[in-house]
């Protein structure tokens, strides 16, 4: 690889992040039949297994993307899907999901976050319930509004 400036390299370096955490995604997605699981374990596998790549797309802001770029980047291929597909399956609304999303979202990277800065190390196991328990709790949060 040839870059003329750090720039070119903080941006080469963030696409190639992003196709790792992509592919990480789709292996975990394989292991699972809910996107949202995928997620979460991908996340933790990356959290856990590549601490500092975990850190350097989702805590330190190396790069130079906001959290919302990242975020799409990583998980835009599958959003509208997983839209449509909780929409029917939760019978709410798309407002009511994309507010159990960010529910969702900043519960696993809360945990994902302890993880990767070796604060609290928990077993994907003990993750995937704990994403399970949340999901569930946040969807009857938001079915009772």
């Amino acid at each position: 690889w040839h870059f003329d400036n750090m720039d070119g390299l903080r941006k080469e370096l963030f696409y190639y992040s992003v196709r790792y955490v992509k592919d990480l995604y789709k292996q975990e997605n394989e292991n699972t039949t809910a996107f949202y699981e995928a997620v979460a374990l991908g996340s933790v596998t990356l959290a856990v297994e590549k601490p500092n790549l975990y850190k350097y797309l989702y805590m330190e802001n190396q790069h130079g993307y906001d959290m919302k770029e990242v975020t799409q980047a990583v998980t835009l291929d599958n959003v509208d899907e997983l839209i449509q597909e909780l929409m029917q399956s939760q019978q709410i609304t798309s407002d009511q999901v994309r507010t159990y999303l960010m529910h969702l979202d900043v519960y696993i990277h809360g945990i994902c976050d302890l993880a990767a800065t070796g604060f609290a190390p928990f077993p994907k196991e003990t993750v995937l319930q704990m994403v399970r328990s949340a999901s569930d709790a946040f969807l009857m949060q938001i079915k009772a509004v």
